[in-house]
């Protein structure tokens, strides 16, 4: 589960201000996701994932901070 400041935190990467602050931005979406693991010069910071997803795509996700969610 995610804290309410997280939560707050991830709706403030919409705005462009706050990307631009952080270096950061939000990738939605399981290919998109999928594809920015797989890149070498892109790395994620943490990911928010369901488990259904989570255990699919195990072999991927070593080096990342996964935190597990409810739809």
């Amino acid at each position: 589960m995610i804290s309410k400041s997280q939560a707050k935190y991830i709706q403030s990467l919409a705005q462009k201000k706050y990307r631009d602050e952080e270096g950061l931005f939000i990738a939605e979406g399981p290919k998109l996701v999928k594809d920015l693991l797989q890149n070498e010069t892109a790395r994620p910071v943490q990911i928010y994932a369901v488990d259904d997803w989570i255990q699919g795509n195990e072999e991927i996700l070593s080096q990342v901070d996964v935190i597990k969610i409810n739809e």
